[in-house]
């Protein structure tokens, strides 16, 4: 009787761990993707769980790297093409060239990717050091500055940047966002998918309403089912998919893993939007 009523006792305090605890690898419900940009080489042991993982190869090592390959992850690195933060230590070579502040982030903003020096710093030096240490492909982020200045240098400025990055390294590409992007250059019959291998995107199920006190959302059925066709649409096209949710409901994050199972696509879920 005693060992019956510790091992309830043992089941209980588990459960209760899994219902409560803070760690985002006890939310972890999938380990085939991670996304762990603001992660250091000290939680080297966390990624290396994970089938794929995207992480800020800039304050990896190529050491670091090849652990995480001998442990079996594909490793990609996060770039910031279309916005410009202010830790980053080439800020002052460039803050020149911003355009207007990044909505509910304070210390960025949006950049003209169709400035030359730009373009170059980018494919030639940040995305050549990533590519020496040995990175197995590149993690695009802000397309979405073509959303914000909807013109021809935009536009050109981004598939000047995505389709040099492909041609000097020929590592997979995975753009996050870039829904307008992706339209125009559909009509305009530019094959991106010769270059994109996959597109992430961020809150198809969930909503962050607050980013201060990471207050997050479901979205209404409408909006879910619109993304959730559109994403399908660009995996016809041959697009692997990628999926980034912020929740703390433990059930819904049940819910959306198995459902971005059944359709086959890559999902990470985050209690916070510091990835």
């Amino acid at each position: 009787m005693k060992g019956s009523v510790y091992t309830t006792f043992i089941v209980i305090i588990l459960a209760l761990f899994l219902l409560t605890g803070t760690d985002d690898e006890v939310l972890a419900l999938s380990y085939d993707y991670g996304v762990f940009i603001g992660s250091s080489p000290r939680e080297i042991r966390k990624l290396s769980k994970y089938e794929e993982v995207v992480i800020d190869g800039f304050y990896f090592t190529k050491e670091n790297i090849d652990y995480l390959h001998k442990k079996g992850v594909k490793v990609y690195s996060y770039i910031n093409i279309g916005s410009l933060e202010e830790f980053r230590p080439y800020y002052n070579n460039f803050k020149n060239i911003t355009l207007d502040d990044y909505e509910n982030w304070h210390d960025e903003k949006w950049i003209d990717v169709s400035n030359e020096q730009w373009q170059n710093y980018l494919v030639n030096t940040l995305a050549k050091d990533l590519s020496d240490k040995g990175i197995d492909g590149f993690f695009i982020d802000n397309v979405d500055v073509y959303s914000i200045y909807k013109n021809s240098e935009t536009f050109d400025g981004v598939y000047t940047i995505l389709n040099t990055l492909n041609t000097s390294y020929n590592k997979p590409i995975i753009i996050n966002g870039g829904y307008e992007f992706i339209n125009k250059a559909f009509s305009e019959n530019i094959n991106v998918d010769n270059f994109l291998y996959g597109m992430n995107q961020e809150e198809v199920y969930t909503s962050i309403d607050d980013y201060k006190y990471n207050i997050f959302s479901k979205k209404s059925n409408t909006d879910i089912n619109y993304t959730i066709e559109y994403l399908s649409s660009l995996k016809d096209h041959g697009f692997n998919i990628y999926v980034i949710e912020y929740s703390k409901n433990r059930r819904l994050n049940r819910k959306i893993t198995n459902i971005y199972r059944d359709l086959n696509f890559k999902a990470y879920v985050s209690r916070s939007i510091d990835l």
